[in-house]
């Protein structure tokens, strides 16, 4: 049903800008980042990869590039958040803070460079950067000819039209 998606979607957004307005004070600062697991991003669309340039730009590529997973964990609040570090650049994917669009140029895991998957199924998942859309998040989509990655919207629209990806 449309209208409970929406609901879903407005409310996990809701959660999430709470979520990360409580991570910003001092008193609930007790973050914990842990090392989950090393892995390739692949479209399913396009069957192609996600990778980064040396100028920090986030591409899609013939060849898997590797990944490490970094899980943020807080005792106040309750979003799972995830970092990508490029293991070929040591760099995080994440917002530039310049410009607010995709890139892998950070040097540290901050509040713009952490992700969410829509599923604990991460074979069939979406991407969704938590710091997008004045922290309610945005998910990735590919450009109309399938050769760039951008940074979509959030709700109902922004995650029909988000590229679904393979995380392994």
């Amino acid at each position: 049903d449309e209208k409970s998606d929406s609901i879903q979607e407005s409310s996990t957004m809701v959660t999430r800008r709470a979520d990360r307005m409580v991570a910003k004070t001092k008193w609930f600062s007790s973050k914990k980042t842990l090392r989950a697991a090393q892995v390739t991003i692949q479209s399913l669309s396009t069957g192609k990869y996600l990778s980064a340039t040396n100028k920090g730009y986030v591409v899609l590529v013939n060849r898997p590039a590797t990944f490490a997973v970094w899980e943020r964990k807080s005792s106040s609040t309750s979003s799972q958040l995830l970092g990508l570090l490029h293991q070929a650049s040591q760099k995080w994917a994440g917002q530039s803070y310049m410009t607010g669009n995709l890139a892998c140029s950070a040097s540290s895991f901050g509040q713009r460079e952490e992700w969410q998957t829509e599923t604990e199924n991460w074979q069939v998942t979406r991407l969704l950067l938590a710091s997008a859309g004045w922290g309610q998040g945005a998910y990735l989509k590919l450009s109309r000819d399938g050769t760039q990655v951008q940074i979509g919207t959030g709700g109902v629209e922004g995650k029909q039209a988000a590229e679904l990806w393979c995380i392994r």
